[in-house]
């Protein structure tokens, strides 16, 4: 193709030019009620949450995301993360005096890449079997970070059902993996650099590099609700989803308490995601803890991504 174009080391994948023009420039980690302002006024922002629930509540909740020109704002009765994706408006320019990158979208000129809105990009691919422990991720605390996850061997026919808490330690985020009974693989995402190329393209803001020929831009989408199945394979953000009580008679509190996840892997010879993997079982024999038990599930869906590119370019593009 005619334009600009540039590769990750040792490859021939056109990374600037197969990005998408939605781009993940923040991940909020909060809970409460907040707002956060950009500053770039050439962009449209639109945001949503990634995982709307982490903990054991029998409480019901309400989560709340708007965005009001460049201002996104929130209301989350619990810890949760927020998705920030900013794509550039039609005709727009960068308020940066520096190298900027367009295209020409309706043949208009329209800024793709400059140095005032640089997106997250994947810093880490962990492969792990099964079990529960501490992941030790590449990501400081100072800087953001959202992870993905999927089975890895397709002959289990199963979602992969993991799910983790992140906590810290030595400096770093870490996940703390409570349920994982097959393994699989993460997908680390943060903004920051890894694996600069002895020679490529390389974009600075007042002396700091902010972006390099080696990076893979995180592409991120809202499940659509219910499951969604694929040629490619699928992973998605941990994110307890539900607990449910199934009572063996309506009219006797007693019965088997289940829990739900957003999973992934290869079921029934397709690629699929759902928000509604049960991870856990539990017999409640006591009618007056039955009786207790409130029902739950979040309000929205969880973030998902098409893994074939990561899968594919990880190792050339982190050095491996």
């Amino acid at each position: 193709m005619a334009g600009f174009q540039t590769f990750i080391n040792g490859t021939s994948f056109d990374v600037l030019n197969a990005m998408s023009f939605n781009y993940v420039i923040d991940v909020i980690d909060t809970s409460g009620a907040g707002s956060r302002s950009y500053s770039s006024q050439s962009m449209d922002y639109s945001a949503f949450i990634l995982n709307n629930f982490s903990a054991t509540t029998y409480e019901p909740r309400n989560y709340s995301v708007s965005v009001s020109g460049n201002t996104v704002s929130w209301s989350v009765p619990n810890a949760v993360k927020i998705v920030v994706f900013a794509v550039p408006k039609q005709g727009a320019d960068t308020g940066y005096g520096g190298f900027a990158y367009y295209d020409y979208p309706g043949g208009q000129r329209t800024v793709k890449l400059a140095p005032d809105f640089v997106p997250f990009n994947l810093v880490q691919v962990i492969d792990i079997g099964a079990g529960q422990g501490d992941l030790v991720t590449v990501v400081p605390l100072e800087k953001g970070m959202v992870v993905f996850h999927r089975a890895l061997n397709m002959s289990i026919n199963q979602y992969d059902q993991i799910v983790w808490e992140q906590v810290s330690g030595n400096g770093r985020h870490v996940l703390r993996v409570t349920n994982n009974p097959y393994g699989g693989r993460l997908y680390v995402f943060s903004d920051m650099l890894l694996n600069i190329p002895a020679g490529g393209f390389y974009m600075y803001r007042d002396g700091r590099m902010v972006w390099h020929s080696n990076c893979l831009p995180l592409n991120v989408r809202q499940m659509p609700g219910g499951d969604i199945d694929s040629d490619r394979p699928l992973a998605v953000v941990s994110n307890v989803s539900a607990s449910l009580f199934l009572r063996q008679d309506p009219q006797f509190p007693t019965g088997y308490e289940n829990r739900q996840c957003a999973a992934a892997g290869y079921v029934n010879g397709r690629w699929r995601a759902t928000i509604a993997a049960t991870f856990s079982s539990r017999f409640i024999s006591d009618p007056r803890e039955g009786e207790s038990i409130r029902p739950w599930a979040v309000g929205g869906y969880p973030g998902y991504i098409e893994t074939t590119l990561y899968d594919d370019y990880y190792r050339a593009a982190l050095g491996q």
